[in-house]
């Protein structure tokens, strides 16, 4: 098997477990016991940037697009910023985009009252800077008349997700990073 080290907060790494076993980050694989340092399993595939060639699936694209508008409208409900997120931290496995790289990634306290509310803000947050090399990219090999259609379903299945009722509480989440991993 092969491992990449990450070394994301600490408060971060019971998130990660539950990422990566909903598929939306990789698996862990291991964890050094009283350090930061986690191991997961390597997303194998393409960088999402590697995609946008002169002769790109549009098809495949799209596809892509709707899955990681669903991924980051998860993690932006459960008030997770990646901190990093671009063409080239996303690794797409067939057709299933996985986001990698969490050093710096972060929880912030979040209002499940109204989520509504912060709809633009987690937008921004964790997909402007995604969108916006997406769209570079894609002008750069003279395919940005794509872009908007791209833009359009990430920002729906992003919305939707994001509105929609958290699945697990944080407390669950917590519990069993603890249980299956011991150290949280």
């Amino acid at each position: 098997m092969t491992e990449i080290m990450d070394s994301p907060g600490e408060t971060m790494l019971p998130y990660l477990a539950h990422l990566g076993e909903k598929g939306i980050g990789p698996n862990i694989s291991r964890v050094i016991p009283g350090m930061r340092y986690v191991y997961f399993k390597m997303a194998k595939g393409p960088r999402l940037g590697e995609l946008f060639v002169k002769d790109l699936n549009t098809e495949l694209l799209i596809k892509v697009f709707e899955s990681l508008g669903y991924k980051v409208g998860y993690i932006s409900k459960y008030g997770i910023i990646h901190g990093h997120l671009h063409d080239y931290n996303v690794v797409v496995e067939g057709e299933d985009p996985i986001l990698i790289d969490w050093r710096m990634s972060s929880l912030a306290p979040m209002s499940y009252e109204d989520p509504k509310s912060n709809l633009s803000f987690w937008m921004t947050t964790n997909s402007q800077f995604l969108l916006k090399k997406t769209k570079e990219s894609l002008d750069e090999i003279e395919m940005g008349k794509i872009y908007p259609e791209l833009e359009t379903t990430y920002s729906k299945r992003f919305k939707e997700e994001f509105e929609s009722p958290l699945e697990v509480s944080h407390e669950t989440i917590d519990r069993n990073a603890a249980s299956r991993w011991g150290i949280f």
